[in-house]
């Protein structure tokens, strides 16, 4: 039998620059890596049920997009695989309506919120101009689920109307109504970030709204965010989702105060900045491949040792 400690399932080129740094990583460990992919997931399952291979770990990113890689779990011993990803936690952490609940229950500052269902279950809503008036306008409007890059989201709100209109494009999903926040600045930078939670690691990056450009975050940064205050949150929101790799965007307004927005960035986008406008810089997209890659040895040697 053929055994690779780490399966590395991807179904997207633009994976491709992440996963092979993974790789070069874990070979640097003496750790062997198999990736499956479109065209050997098949063989791959064959080779899994006849016992002719195996894998110690399996980091799946395929599956959340293309179901057919769900296969991998029933045909890899569940006792016996160290899992990175757990799709139900992962599938929980994608919905913003439970999400925002569970932020609530952790204390984590998010923007008001009105609920609202789905139109297929509710086609009238109760609604009034009331309550969007406690949100102020213009406010957001995103679905639940279906959402993905700014995908779905609209974020000049202003009536019942707008609401109602919105709902028509993804009327099997509820609808969050937000309070737009506005970031405080310095030097015409906004304090908006983006936040990576990585086994344990957590790295702040500044991240642009509007150009959705990344940029390092420094230590001498630290004098426009409570670090601190920064790392508490995404521990909260760690127990909230319980995912080892996650992303979550913060946001500091003109008052001083700090909001979580958008809640779990379940599957983190990990394009390199040297070759995509808006990917994430190289050092940190590598630290974070270092960290998951640190993390399934670690666990692996607890299993085995």
């Amino acid at each position: 039998m053929e055994t690779f400690t780490i399966g590395l399932a991807t179904d997207s080129a633009y994976d491709d620059d992440f996963i092979n740094l993974i790789e070069e990583i874990a070979h640097g460990r003496q750790l062997t890596t198999y990736k499956v992919q479109a065209y050997n997931l098949d063989e791959t399952l064959h080779r899994l049920r006849k016992k002719d291979l195996q894998f110690l770990s399996l980091y799946d990113r395929a599956s959340d997009t293309s179901p057919q890689f769900l296969e991998l779990y029933s045909v890899l011993p569940q006792d016996r695989v160290k899992y990175f990803v757990n799709v139900d936690l992962q599938k929980r952490a994608s919905d913003k309506s439970l999400m925002h609940s569970k932020f609530i229950a952790k204390g984590i500052n998010i923007p008001k919120t009105i609920i609202v269902p789905e139109l297929a279950r509710e086609p009238t809503i109760e609604l009034t101009e009331a309550d969007l008036d406690i949100l102020g306008r213009p406010f957001v409007i995103k679905p639940s689920v279906n959402t993905g890059s700014g995908c779905g989201v609209y974020l000049n709100g202003f009536s019942i109307a707008d609401v109602e209109d919105k709902r028509y494009e993804y009327p099997d999903d509820k609808y969050l109504l937000q309070t737009k926040i506005y970031s405080g600045e310095n030097n015409d930078r906004r304090f908006w970030f983006r936040v990576f939670y990585v086994c344990g690691t957590i790295i702040i990056t500044w991240w642009d709204t509007h150009t959705h450009r990344y940029e390092i975050f420094s230590q001498a940064d630290a004098e426009y965010v409570d670090v601190n205050h920064v790392r508490e949150i995404m521990r909260k929101v760690y127990d909230v989702c319980g995912l080892d790799f996650f992303s979550t965007e913060l946001t500091v307004n003109e008052e001083n105060e700090m909001y979580a927005i958008d809640y779990v960035n379940e599957i983190c986008d990990m394009r390199l900045q040297s070759i995509h406008y808006d990917g994430i810089p190289d050092n940190v997209v590598r630290k974070i491949a270092r960290e998951i890659v640190k993390y399934i040895d670690k666990s692996l040697g607890k299993r085995t040792g």
